[in-house]
């Protein structure tokens, strides 16, 4: 279980503790996912019709292909077929790259921090 997940859970179980279940309304209720609140109406419908559609932002779509190509390169036992597959990971790692994201976790660990600070203010 990564970190963030761990302090999640801490967090969560404390708050649990501390809360009365007869209190809220809405204890053992699944939330619905599927519910934007923060995005206008008129956007909702758009955005639902877009998803349904298959339709998803090119940094989404590009990171979909990376991960398929690293399980194909992992199955792969063709060396002449590895390189290909190999350089058409690097080129979508470029791509990726040269869009300002960054596969490397170093944003993370800065932001972890912070983070953790967060967590650690009472709700």
């Amino acid at each position: 279980m990564l970190l963030l997940d761990q302090l999640a859970e801490q967090k969560i179980q404390s708050h649990l503790s501390q809360v009365d279940p007869r209190e809220s309304s809405l204890c053992g209720q699944a939330l619905d996912l599927d519910v934007d609140a923060h995005v206008p109406s008129e956007l909702r419908a758009l955005f639902r019709v877009l998803k349904h559609g298959g339709f998803v932002p090119a940094e989404v779509a590009l990171r979909n292909e990376m991960q398929s190509l690293n399980r194909l390169l992992t199955a792969v036992t063709c060396h002449e077929e590895r390189g290909r597959v190999a350089r058409r990971l690097q080129v979508l790692q470029m791509q990726l790259e040269s869009n300002g994201r960054s596969l490397s976790n170093k944003p993370l660990a800065t932001y972890h921090g912070q983070l953790a600070d967060r967590l650690d203010e009472p709700f």
